[in-house]
């Protein structure tokens, strides 16, 4: 404590200038003085350091506080110009989900087409195909009717032929028939002239 530590001062003084002469009596009260003064200024000076340190410590909060400050709003600011970018981000986002469904709705209908477009070519090949096996049937069935028609005509010579010839057997027949009533005429005579010339 500051009173004791001028006590303790004190009595070292009054020590020290024991067996002195009567005049340095002054001196030494007023030496105790001084002493006391120097103690208590020593002790303001403590007293002042303490303060000053809280009050080094309180300007450094508030710089550290100014400085926290100070970056809380540029941190304000930045996250002010995020959210400024942001806002024409989110709007591309949305433009980018938007193209992206688009995208993929082209694709499905591209897939739809590319499968249509292949039934399409077998299709198209396979008419091809039926195309040509009609005009191979076509042939045959005009080759079929061309051997009909001239298998027609052929039967047709071949019944006038065949009439022709029945009626040129016919008429054979009858002048064989004449032809052998004849020999038999003639064969009967001869036999009648050998009986006549006999008798």
């Amino acid at each position: 404590m500051p009173g004791e530590n001028q006590s303790g001062a004190g009595g070292i003084a009054s020590e020290a200038t024991s067996g002195t002469c009567q005049n340095c009596t002054v001196l030494n009260q007023s030496l105790d003085e001084y002493v006391g003064a120097l103690l208590t200024l020593k002790q303001k000076i403590i007293d002042t350091d303490l303060l000053l340190s809280e009050y080094k410590e309180k300007c450094d909060d508030i710089l550290y506080l100014q400085k926290s400050q100070r970056e809380s709003t540029e941190l304000h600011k930045e996250l002010d110009e995020v959210l400024l970018k942001l806002g024409p981000l989110e709007k591309q986002t949305a433009e980018y989900e938007a193209v992206r469904a688009e995208l993929e709705e082209t694709t499905a209908a591209l897939k739809v087409y590319k499968a249509k477009s292949e039934e399409v070519d077998d299709l198209r090949e396979e008419n091809t195909k039926a195309l040509a096996m009609n005009a191979k049937l076509e042939e045959t069935l005009k080759k079929a009717e061309d051997a009909a028609n001239a298998q027609s005509l052929e039967n047709t010579k071949l019944r006038s032929e065949k009439k022709m010839l029945e009626s040129v057997l016919q008429k054979t027949q009858e002048s064989l028939r004449l032809s052998q009533q004849a020999v038999e005429e003639v064969e009967t005579l001869k036999l009648q002239n050998a009986k006549a010339l006999i008798l």
